[in-house]
Formats: structure tokens, sequence, C-alpha cells
């Protein structure tokens, strides 16, 4: 007698569905189940800090899936249910309702946490993060125009969060301990032209400082700074990185390192286990190394890749990893590695916030970030992709068609 196989997903977002929508697109007739985590149908994450929390997309529009997806493809949904311990000799997930689930494969999904800060002097609960629609529910309550908010960090989620509050009419102080914001992902020049943005919006942004305590009075908070100075507010919002939720992982004795360790397949350390989305530590073929990556469409594709291998695709994961953020009227997108290689050709002008800047190894294009840019970041994931080979010169020429080059080099391949 052959025992049905049966795959448990444990997590409630994008590289959850994802994985779940592709075994069933490829006719996958085992028994499929989700342990979310939250109550919600599995949901997209990057509109809780932009449309999400403005008010122009509400829950229900969040879902990747609707709930009659699930019903008709017959993928079980235990929603508001944990995953508690991972029993991985008898092939088990513990619950924290007390029932368990029994598996032929496994596939980890859980995503992240917010990186906290512990701040000497703030009451408890008066911090505010943002990962969760529950978190955007309370910082959309108590973003009231007028209402004096402080963001700690000045990376994307801070940056967001802070382009949101102005729209909603708060008036925001963004505090980031580097020279520049995002200046650790992007750079210098386009953390600057991000600064610049963000006061011309009036945003009061500090860079250099930290926050080294903090005092309650009444409903406001004085925080003191690590330059001897002081700011008031009235709501505070902390946005400074993601831990990778891998302790089911760690307990149950797989490689972990600052998350789960998997190869290019999106195989763990244990037979018939995988991981994927921003929990995995994945090795990338094309980089040459292992990476873990912490964005929406990331998500996706290595969710399917990892489905694709359960059904024995054997596909190694080679996405050149594209991402975007959207602040203000401005959209940043970003593949492959960017400020890897050893050389810069830029495309357009910085002054006019629309350029794309190519990053290459001698003559290989390894990474791409633009600003404003339209398609030409799908051009250069392109060009990452095949490994393309560009002369100096010829980037920064405008008048040489990006997509005739991605043709080029997928000829010289």
């Amino acid at each position: 007698m052959t025992t049905q196989r049966s795959v448990n997903i444990i997590g409630g977002g994008t590289a959850a569905a994802s994985v779940a929508l592709t075994l069933r697109k490829q006719a996958f007739d085992g028994r499929i189940t989700i342990v979310a985590g939250e109550t919600l149908l599995p949901y997209e994450r990057p509109p809780l800090s932009k449309e999400f929390l403005t008010g122009t997309r509400d829950s229900e529009s969040l879902a990747i899936l609707p709930a009659e997806w699930y019903d008709a493809n017959q993928v079980e949904l235990l929603l508001g249910v944990r995953a508690d311990r991972l029993d991985l000799r008898d092939g088990r997930v513990l619950l924290s309702d007390s029932s368990a689930l029994s598996f032929t494969d496994l596939v980890i999904a859980t995503g992240g946490a917010p990186r906290t800060l512990a701040i000497p002097g703030l009451p408890d609960r008066r911090a505010l993060y943002l990962r969760s629609a529950q978190d955007a529910h309370e910082l959309r309550s108590r973003l009231l125009p007028g209402k004096r908010l402080v963001v700690v960090g000045a990376g994307f989620i801070g940056g967001e969060l802070t382009a949101s509050a102005r729209a909603l009419g708060a008036e925001v102080t963004m505090l980031e301990i580097l020279p520049v914001p995002l200046g650790r992902v992007v750079g210098d020049l386009i953390g600057n032209i991000y600064a610049d943005i963000h006061r011309e919006h009036g945003v009061t942004l500090r860079t250099g400082v930290s926050v080294v305590a903090a005092a309650s009075h009444g409903d406001q908070l004085e925080l003191q700074l690590s330059d001897g100075t002081y700011v008031e507010c009235d709501e505070l919002a902390i946005g400074v990185g993601l831990i990778p939720d891998d302790h089911l992982a760690r307990d149950a004795g797989l490689g972990c390192g600052n998350g789960i360790i998997v190869d290019q397949y999106g195989r763990t350390s244990a037979e018939h286990v995988f991981a994927a989305g921003d929990v995995a530590v994945h090795h990338h073929p094309l980089f040459e190394r292992s990476m873990r990556v912490e964005h929406h469409e990331n998500a996706i594709r290595h969710g399917a890749a990892v489905a694709l291998n359960l059904v024995g695709a054997n596909v190694a994961y080679e996405d050149p990893h594209w991402f975007w953020s959207d602040q203000y009227e401005h959209k940043l997108q970003g593949a492959g590695l960017v400020g890897g290689g050893n050389r810069i050709a830029v495309r357009g002008r910085p002054d006019d916030r629309r350029f794309t800047m190519f990053y290459l190894d001698d003559d290989k294009v390894v990474g791409a970030l633009s600003m404003n840019t339209g398609t030409e970041i799908k051009h250069a994931a392109r060009l990452i992709s095949a490994r393309a080979q560009v002369a100096p010169g010829v980037l920064e020429d405008q008048s040489q068609d990006l997509k005739q080059m991605v043709k080029a080099a997928a000829y010289a391949r």
C-alpha cells in the first residue's frame, strides 16, 4: 500500500501561498496543509507600509488567493494556529492547540519578526513595529493629522512608513544611526537623494544619532538621543530590520545561520524538509554565494521553485532578486547584487532623480538599481541572469538599447 504524500507548509505569507499554488498547478494530488499562525488568509506584506497604512487598501484586498481557491483546490488552512515544535523523526508538526499534523514533506516559510530595540525608560507597548496587518491597523489608528511621530530607522520600512505618515498629515521626525538613509543598502549617492526627498516633504531627518533613553509625560514621550539632544513625540515607530523566524528549525536541529540554510533547490539539512522566502539562506548558483533575501518577489519565486522541486523537477533557484520601494512619488527598484562588483556604470542623471546604476564585476553585470526609470530594471535583471559582459561606456550611453543588449547576451550564451 502506497502512503499518500502530504506537504505541510508552516507560515501564512507569500512564500507559503506560492508553494501551495505551484504544487496544485503541477498537478500534485497529495494533501496540502498550511499552518498560517495569523487569523487572516495568507496575505501580501508590501502594502502594509504603503496603501494599507494610508487606507487605500483593506484587509480583504491583501489576500494572495481568495478563500474559494483553498476550498476548490483542497488546501487545508489552519488559521490562528501556530506550529510549536517539529518532530522530524516521526514526521509530525506539533501545534499550539495541542494537536499534531503528520507529513511526508515539510516546507518552513515562517518569514521573520521585527528587530526590537531595548530603550531604557520606554514604557511597555509604546513602541510600534510594522510587520503584520494587525501592526498596520494599530499604526493607522494612531497616525492622525498633526500627531508627532518619531520613526527610528531610515531603511526601506522606515522610509515607506514615514512617507505614508506624511500623507496622513502626521508630523514626522526620522532618526537614522548611519550618515545617510539606506546607505548600507544603496550607498551614499542614492542615500543622499532620499535624504533630500524626505526633507522636501517636511520630514525632520536626523542622521548619525540613536535613541539612548526615553521618558513618558502623560501621553507624550521624550526621547534622549546619542548626541545629548531630546525629541518629544506622541508616537514612536521603530523600523530597524528583520530577524528570521528560524526557531522551529533550530530547535529541530536543522542547519541555521541568520536563517535556515538551504541549498540551491531549497532543501535543508534534513531529508524531505525545505525552507522558502525570508527565512531561507539559499545558495545562489548565479552569484556563487549563500544569501537571505527579504523581498516580496523572492518569496513568490523561491516558494514556486521549492514546490517544483517537491514534485521532482530538480531546478536550481537562480532568480536575480528584484525588489522595489515606493516613497512619495518616487520608485526605487533593484536587482541582483546591489553594491556588488568593482565598477559602476550610471545611465541617466542622478540630479534628475531618473537613472539606473549598474554594478559590474569587471565587465559582467551583477547588479542594478534604478530610480524612476520604468522598465530598465527588468532589462537589467535579464542582463544579470545572462551573465552579460558589457564593455565600458556602453551602459552609460542612453542611445544604446538595453533590450537589444539582453538579446545579444542571450544569443552569446
